[in-house]
Order: C-alpha cells, then structure tokens, then sequence
C-alpha cells in the first residue's frame, strides 16, 4: 500500500505536463533535467532548491524518463549558475511570481508583526504563515537565512510595541 501511495505521490507531484513540456524541449540534457526539477520542486514548495544533488533518486529516474534524458546528466547542472539563474526567471514567469523585494521584506514584516500580535506565533509557525503568504501573494520567499531575520525582526517588532503599550499605560 505505502509502494502505491509513493507512486502516486511521485505521478502528482513530478510528472512534467504538456504544457511545461513545450518549455523544456530547447535544453539540453543537464539544463533540460535541472529545469524540469526546478520548476517541479517550486511549483511543490514555492521556492527554488540550493542544490538537486540530495534529491531521492527515483525524482531523478521518473523526470529523467519523462524528458528521455540520463539521469547522471544532472551532475553537470549548477543550480546558481548562469543557466539556473536564467531557469528561475523562465519558471518565475511560467508560474506567474516574482522575485523578493526590499519593500516586500518591509511589507511581510509589517504583516508578520501583524500575526504575533494575534496569534502569539514562535519563530518558526512565524516563518510558515510568511512562506504562506508569499505563495499566496505569488512572491518567492528569500532564502532561509534573510528570511529567518525578517521573523526575528517582527518577533522584536511586536515586543517592542508590547512593551510600548504597557509603559503607556503605567502612571508617571
């Protein structure tokens, strides 16, 4: 039963569509499978991996097969090289979101204060409900570690502004 689950799992999530297909054609072995990954891998977690060399190796195989490709093909693909910054712009624009802003990070830590207030939320519910949100707004999250200080800073943000609310509140 876990076997079919998997199975299925891997059919839902990694099995390159028609239409996604029409974007891989023009690449060539390592770009076309490094591609395909990387807009699989977003379009499942709203962000591009650091690296497809920890990926399990049936995700490789099953792509591979799709693009009829070899899977050790993908050892020559760097994702932070020229050709991986080019692939998350054409993925980006296929899936409709945009990159990171500065004024996003001041947005996301406005509304991420906004939530602690509410909910009382730790760091990382904080960085999930953030991760959320920017899917639901079609933005790419930063990385984890620019991302992990925008929480820190509404964390302080929201102590702050407790902190503020009670002083106030003390006679003179």
């Amino acid at each position: 039963m876990q076997r079919q689950s998997s199975d299925q799992e891997l059919a839902e999530s990694f099995t390159v569509a028609s239409d996604e297909m029409a974007l891989v054609v023009d690449k060539s072995g390592a770009g076309r499978l490094g591609f395909a990954l990387m807009l699989k891998l977003f379009q499942l977690d709203g962000r591009f991996p650091a690296s497809l060399t920890d990926l399990p190796e049936i995700i490789v195989r099953h792509v591979a097969r799709q693009l009829d490709v070899r899977e050790k093909s993908l050892g020559r693909y760097d994702v932070g090289g020229r050709s991986g910054r080019l692939h998350r712009g054409e993925i980006r624009k296929f899936t409709g979101f945009r990159e990171f802003t500065d004024k996003d990070a001041r947005v996301l830590v406005k509304w991420l204060t906004s939530q602690v207030m509410k909910n009382d939320d730790n760091a990382a519910a904080l960085t999930e409900k953030g991760c959320q949100r920017l899917r639901e707004l079609k933005i790419e999250p930063p990385a984890p570690e620019p991302l992990e200080r925008l929480v820190r800073s509404a964390l302080h943000g929201a102590e702050q502004r407790l902190f503020t609310g009670v002083d106030s509140q003390i006679p003179a």
